[in-house]
């Protein structure tokens, strides 16, 4: 075998090897929990939409963006993604403003304590910056998702749907209730945020001030997930970038979390009567301290009424 013959069959391979993965990605996007969320966003009107809201499962297990479209007429999208680390929150944020220009970005803070991958930083930064062009990279949990008689039926160039009922949303309807008692103990102690996290938080804050969008971070109520100590550090944070916090997990009273009946998990995960509290809180908050319009009397956004409906059937609600 000539040189020239081995070079044609090691570019043959990597050529190849390129191809799967990124036929592999749009399967395990597709049908992972949560991973389709990536691909719905795209597929939106442009500049359709006024708020948007990012983060992990907490994220999209928390706000119902059709819920306050109903009550508010605010147009919004949940962009939440399952196990999703701050530096893949970055970049499809990034994505999505390419398509999108919304007034308030929501992003939820639960991500900013998960752990970056092991073997270091810089291999860190390289995986983030490979998962962004080979989601399969950041999504690989999504083959417990797919069933040996759907990989038969797979079309690599099926067409995204563009119409979500909710708006990228989980309905979850099961109850699982928590029981542990107060989570929230005051503390001056802080449970600081990794430097990766902090590396690319910084970067979501730049890039929403470089668009002239309005951060916003806020923390869904989750005993398992929050305490005080990542309260203070995200507060912290907010107050030198002079950016606004919502820590709903200090609010649960005043939203009435029932912890019996508004959790899916155990005090993971909302269920969706406290997905519904949430909702409707931060969507009367949008609506009492941003300029968002209510756009259900604008025909631009006849579609978002006539989905109404369904949605309401979706999650089981009278109209």
């Amino acid at each position: 075998m000539t040189r020239r013959t081995g070079w044609i069959k090691i570019i043959a391979f990597l050529l190849g090897f390129v191809l799967l993965l990124q036929g592999l990605s749009y399967l395990f996007i597709v049908r992972g929990s949560g991973n389709k969320n990536a691909l719905t966003i795209m597929k939106q009107e442009e500049n359709s939409l006024d708020y948007i809201l990012i983060g992990d499962s907490e994220c999209y297990s928390s706000v119902s963006p059709m819920e306050i479209w109903k009550n508010y007429g605010l147009a919004g999208y949940n962009c939440g993604v399952i196990g999703q680390h701050v530096q893949y929150t970055y970049y499809l944020l990034a994505e999505i403003l390419e398509k999108q220009s919304p007034g308030i970005v929501l992003m939820e803070t639960n991500a900013l304590f998960r752990s970056s991958k092991g073997g270091g930083e810089l291999e860190t930064v390289v995986d983030n910056a490979a998962a962004r062009y080979f989601p399969l990279l950041q999504y690989h949990n999504g083959w417990k998702k797919i069933r040996l008689s759907e990989i038969s039926q797979f079309r690599p160039f099926q067409k995204v749907t563009k119409t979500d009922v909710l708006k990228g949303f989980h309905y979850r309807p099961q109850i699982e209730p928590y029981t542990g008692g107060e989570y929230m103990v005051p503390t001056d102690s802080i449970k600081p945020i990794e430097s990766i996290p902090m590396h690319y938080l910084n970067c979501i804050a730049d890039l929403c001030e470089e668009k002239g969008i309005r951060l916003i971070l806020y923390s869904s109520p989750s005993p398992d997930n929050w305490n005080y100590k990542k309260h203070n550090a995200v507060e912290q944070y907010t107050e030198e970038r002079r950016i606004t916090f919502l820590d709903l997990n200090l609010k649960t009273e005043e939203l009435g979390i029932d912890w019996s009946k508004d959790t899916t998990d155990c005090g993971d995960h909302l269920s969706f009567p406290g997905a519904k509290k949430v909702s409707s809180w931060i969507g009367k908050w949008l609506s009492d301290n941003t300029d968002l319009p209510d756009r259900r009397s604008d025909s631009r956004y006849a579609s978002w009424n006539e989905l109404l409906p369904q949605y309401l059937k979706r999650t089981h609600q009278s109209e």
